[in-house]
């Protein structure tokens, strides 16, 4: 993982070989290996065994030159991955601040910030700075609400400095070197939490041998947050990178199109996670209801999935069952032929049951 140099400042292309094997599937790219930088973003993620680290190159939502801002395809892995798994962001630009000269403005900052809240970020690693490692709280700008409600998600961003000569430090004592920080993420045994550590390793000036001292350390639950309900979300066109009012929805798995209309015409409709840190009040299921008259019960948020698209109304129930695994993670299933689900999963019946098309399923981890 490379948190970046300024070479697009530089005018030079350095190749570096991978320091971990990467899946052509974790890649934002054509897997036949045709690829154009207006298309795809490139970026990355790697399991580290505890966490999943992202690589976004420049920063979260880059669109300079025209390149593809790779935002949709981070919305759709990090769905994957689900509420509780720890997720480290790299990113050259620091997301402390913003930087509007390359283009990381505030309301692109908010917008990255606003697509990470409800997933478990235990730190965002960048660079760009030449100075020495340093750790800092991110929160979003006053004001930028989800949901109504205040985005005041905390956010560790750890700069781990430039591990040479040219950025100086003066040492605890007052002598001139250089610091630079090591992050090691560590799960104990009881597997309830991650420990994200930074240790300092200081070169003096004149020496050649690395000087090492306690740093930062930080305990963050895996907990994360679980699926209180969902909102069905009407749109005039498919979402995209620029769907600033789909921070976060439910995508398909194979990153086919999650829009449950699509090929039937009517509205783009998407469903969006409503999340609650609260497992006792948390759905366990869904039921499918089609039918031909509307839903006219108490929950508001029961809306028609089928919109515009004329023929049966189509309804996801969210359940509530006693003794349930409360639900972490939920995707769309589109597939050509009915699908059985994985082992420890559940799922709806064909949302498109009796209008053609894919069979589309919505699915859930129900493994405790």
């Amino acid at each position: 993982m490379c948190i970046g140099y300024h070479q697009e400042l530089h005018n030079a292309v350095r190749n570096v070989d991978a320091r971990f094997p990467i899946a052509a599937a974790n890649i934002d790219s054509d897997p036949l290996g045709t690829s154009y930088y207006k298309d795809y973003s490139f970026n990355y993620v790697i399991d580290l065994g505890p966490v999943d680290v992202y690589q976004l190159h420049q920063f979260g939502g880059d669109s300079t030159f025209g390149r593809k801002s790779g935002l949709d395809w981070l919305k759709r892995k990090l769905a994957i991955g689900g509420y509780s798994r720890p997720v480290i962001i790299v990113q050259h630009i620091s997301v402390a601040g913003s930087d509007s000269d390359y283009g990381f403005t505030p309301a692109v900052r908010d917008k990255l910030l606003a697509i990470l809240r409800p997933y478990n970020v235990i730190a965002m690693l960048v660079g760009h700075s030449h100075s020495t490692a340093r750790v800092r709280e991110v929160r979003p700008s006053t004001g930028v609400t989800i949901d109504g409600v205040r985005n005041n998600h905390q956010i560790w961003e750890l700069r781990p400095g430039a591990a040479t000569l040219e950025v100086s430090h003066t040492n605890l004592d007052g002598t001139p070197g250089t610091r630079f920080g090591l992050v090691r993420v560590e799960e104990p045994d009881a597997g309830n939490e991650v420990i994200t550590n930074v240790v300092y390793g200081t070169v003096r000036q004149g020496k050649t041998k690395f000087e090492w001292q306690y740093g930062w350390s930080n305990r963050t639950s895996t907990a994360g947050l679980y699926l209180l309900d969902i909102e069905v979300i009407y749109r005039d066109t498919e979402a995209d990178d620029a769907a600033d009012d789909l921070p976060w929805y439910v995508t398909e798995e194979t990153s086919k199109s999650a829009n449950i209309n699509h090929g039937f015409g009517g509205r783009h409709v998407y469903i969006k996670p409503i999340l609650t840190a609260n497992a006792l009040e948390a759905a366990t299921g869904f039921d499918l209801a089609i039918r031909d008259q509307p839903y006219e019960g108490p929950n508001a948020r029961i809306k028609d999935l089928a919109k515009g698209a004329g023929g049966k109304y189509r309804y996801l129930v969210p359940k509530r069952e006693p003794g349930k695994t409360p639900i972490r993670q939920l995707w769309l299933w589109r597939a050509d032929g009915r699908q059985a689900p994985r082992l420890g999963w559940e799922m709806t019946g064909d949302i498109n049951k009796g209008r053609g098309g894919d069979y589309l399923l919505l699915e859930w981890d129900a493994r405790g």
